[in-house]
């Protein structure tokens, strides 16, 4: 006959039933710390409004056209955004189809509001421009035929107006960005025929050529934009 033991459980029994029912603190503590982190980091997220994909870079389809317009924009809230924008034609002897040069640099910037979610349908932006170039200003609207074909003024000019467009989305990271830019414009420059400085007789002597108006558009097009 087996007989069993009626001795009471010794003290190293006591001491790991004791570590293995606190073992699990510790543990829970840090898993919940971890939690809390995760949750703290999405919720700083979401009150910064940052989309996951916060920058995209673009190309403007009036390249097939001869016009190199880059632009890079980068998410700076939700519904808010900021464009850096560069154009540049490069048309020495004469655009096609018309007789006069064209030649342009300009860079703009402008901040951008959608109602909906930055990246996404239709916003508005006011925008801040400067540009060189050199051209037949017949071709600028407002001054057809108002310049002899011979022609060509060389200036700069700054440009103050707003921007409304809307992107379509194509998938997670492409889409297409149709805009127009207008506003007022301040121009200064130099007049030539034939190599030649002529002056208007309308201005005094030592004063050079201005020309402020509204400009009906001063850039715009299709943009095919890529976010990452």
């Amino acid at each position: 006959m087996i007989a069993f033991s009626r001795k009471r459980p010794g003290i190293l029994f006591y001491f790991w039933a004791i570590i293995f029912l606190l073992a699990p603190g510790p543990l829970q503590a840090q898993d919940n710390q971890s939690r809390a982190a995760v949750v703290a980091k999405e919720s700083r997220q979401l009150s910064c409004g940052l989309p996951e994909k916060r920058v995209a870079v673009k190309l403007n389809g009036l390249l097939l056209a001869g016009v190199v317009n880059p632009a890079v924009e980068f998410a700076v809230h939700n519904n808010i955004s900021v464009q850096l924008e560069g154009m540049g034609v490069f048309y020495h002897d004469h655009v096609p189809f018309l007789n006069f040069p064209l030649v342009l640099g300009t860079t703009f910037i402008e901040a951008r509001y959608y109602p909906k979610k930055v990246y996404r349908a239709f916003y508005a932006a006011p925008n801040l421009g400067w540009g060189v170039w050199k051209m037949n200003k017949s071709m600028a609207p407002g001054y057809f035929g108002t310049y002899d074909n011979g022609s060509v003024q060389y200036g700069h000019n700054v440009m103050l107006g707003l921007s409304l467009g809307y992107q379509w989305i194509l998938s997670d990271r492409w889409s297409l960005d149709l805009n127009l830019g207008l506003g007022w414009q301040h121009s200064t420059y130099e007049g030539y025929k034939d190599g030649v400085l002529y002056l208007d007789p309308s201005i005094p002597e030592g004063q050079p050529n201005r020309s402020a108006e509204w400009m009906p558009a001063y850039k715009g097009g299709l943009f095919l934009s890529y976010r990452f």
